[in-house]
């Protein structure tokens, strides 16, 4: 008997995504035959082929275009050959495989005809194409080659490739090169008398089932293409922050979101504790990459406060960087790296190069900042309170200092630079102040002296305790002025539902 638990986390993931899928379809499999999984790996190749490619409904192009998966039948005609991204047809998002679909194609049918024949005692040549995770070996010969492994690992490598039921999307590597990407969890199949890997997959169909908006598979054609992806290359699942990229944090964010309107109010909240500390990873045809997560981003999730981080992104300013363009721009890129990893970690390095990166927060990353400063019991929250106040303090007297340059100076307003160009600024103007303190006294002293030439207003009363305790040194001086920093950056703006 095959012992499911000591095989590879993508075959594994295979052996579970196929049993879900089979059930769905009342077909049932008994994982302790072998026989069975391999039938088992049959019944979901075979499936999984009308789930490859997406393309444009036949007839007339409208002005919206509206993709559909493609049967495997019509992938196996000869005008297969046309149907390429140029023409509208796109590997879905959750195929872990180069963007040329024959390749994959034709091993999957390689596979399925050894499976028929029932020669499960001999080997099966790995490839790229349907198992991006090798690479070519040196085995005592001149050349390299693709390794060859039993035909159970290869068959279910394969549905563990091309199966959907894995969160994928679009996204941009490290190289920067764009290709599918899929999370895959490196879960027990058997824990006690539990199946945490059927758990996993079960709730993220669960959330598939709800889908993911009417949009998701519609695109408007544009000048510059004809035939743009859907926004279902941005994920797979519902909830997820598109404009975080496929990862570790947009997924719990994403699930716990879900939770948050589920019926169901255990299982969501089992699952993320199923994966905290485990390894996942991000698998795509250009690149392996590796995630954990600890307690930390658990709360978050199941707070709502991780979702709401996440989607208030557009709100976010990067110093030096024009709002129309900051997407494209290397320091957006930056940040975002910056936030996965002080999300991931939660530590002092991590904290760190976030605050590297300048720029202002909306007022939803209070709850995560607060949770960092809080975590350790190291200062009261009556002190973080009073860190909240100055730092609000400080922000409103740049948004003043900006409001009276944009009002007055009528030569700087020619410029066209905007008030929130000149909040910037003005900003940085304080946080060279907070740099560039010798101590304690002396960094709330220039502050306060900066305030009172900006606004002419007295600091407020809620901000004393903080004042008191950084004066008296009762608060590191790197813990204030990190407290200074972030609260400072915070926007006091909430929006409205609309």
């Amino acid at each position: 008997m095959i012992n499911l638990n000591s095989t590879h986390p993508v075959v594994r993931y295979g052996v579970a995504a196929a049993y879900i899928r089979a059930k769905i379809a009342d077909q049932i499999y008994n994982l302790n035959k072998e026989d069975d999984l391999f039938a088992l790996a049959e019944f979901a190749l075979n499936d999984s082929l009308n789930s490859l490619v997406l393309g444009p409904n036949p007839g007339k192009i409208p002005e919206t275009i509206h993709y559909k998966l493609i049967s495997s039948e019509d992938l196996s005609k000869k005008s297969a050959i046309k149907r390429n991204a140029a023409n509208g047809f796109f590997i879905a998002p959750h195929v872990l495989t180069s963007q040329n679909v024959a390749d994959i194609i034709k091993e999957i049918y390689g596979l399925l005809k050894v499976l028929k024949e029932k020669k499960y005692g001999g080997n099966f040549e790995l490839k790229r194409s349907f198992a991006p995770i090798i690479s070519k070996i040196n085995a005592g010969k001149k050349s390299m080659s693709n390794p060859k492994v039993p035909l159970f690992e290869a068959a279910y490598t394969a549905v563990a490739t091309i199966t959907s039921y894995k969160p994928a999307a679009f996204v941009k590597d490290i190289n920067d090169k764009f290709s599918n990407a899929g999370l895959i969890p490196d879960l027990p199949f058997y824990e006690g008398e539990t199946m945490p890997l059927i758990e996993f997959i079960s709730l993220f169909r669960m959330m598939q089932s709800q889908g993911v908006g009417q949009s998701a598979n519609i695109a408007e054609p544009r000048k510059e293409k004809k035939f743009p992806r859907p926004s279902i290359f941005y994920g797979n699942y519902p909830k997820r922050p598109q404009s975080f990229g496929l990862g570790v944090v947009s997924l719990i964010a994403a699930i716990g979101k879900w939770a948050e309107e589920s019926e169901d109010d255990n299982t969501p909240e089992e699952v993320i504790n199923l994966l905290e500390n485990r390894p996942i990873y991000t698998i795509s045809y250009n690149n392996i990459g590796q995630e954990k997560f600890s307690h930390h981003l658990t709360k978050l999730s199941k707070e709502g406060i991780l979702h709401s981080i996440l989607t208030s992104l557009k709100r976010v300013s990067i110093f030096g960087v024009d709002g129309g363009t900051k997407y494209s721009d290397p320091k957006w890129s930056l940040f975002i790296d910056s936030l996965d990893k002080f999300l991931l970690f939660h530590n002092k390095g991590s904290w760190q190069n976030f605050l590297a990166v300048r720029a202002t927060y909306p007022i939803e990353f209070f709850h995560l900042l607060n949770a960092y400063f809080m975590k350790d019991g190291k200062y009261p929250q009556e002190l973080i309170r009073a860190a909240v106040a100055y730092g609000e303090a400080l922000n409103k007297a740049a948004y003043n200092a900006a409001k009276r340059e944009t009002t007055t100076d009528q030569s700087r307003q020619i410029e066209g630079r905007t008030i929130n160009e000149y909040k910037q600024r003005t900003l940085l103007q304080l946080e060279s102040i907070v740099d560039s303190a010798k101590n304690n006294r002396d960094l709330i002293a220039r502050l306060n002296s900066q305030v009172g030439r900006f606004t002419m207003w007295d600091i407020p009363s809620n901000a004393e305790p903080f004042l008191t305790a950084v004066t008296n040194d009762q608060v590191d001086r790197q813990d204030a002025k990190d407290l200074i920093k972030a609260f400072m950056r915070l926007s006091t703006y909430t929006p409205t539902e609309e």
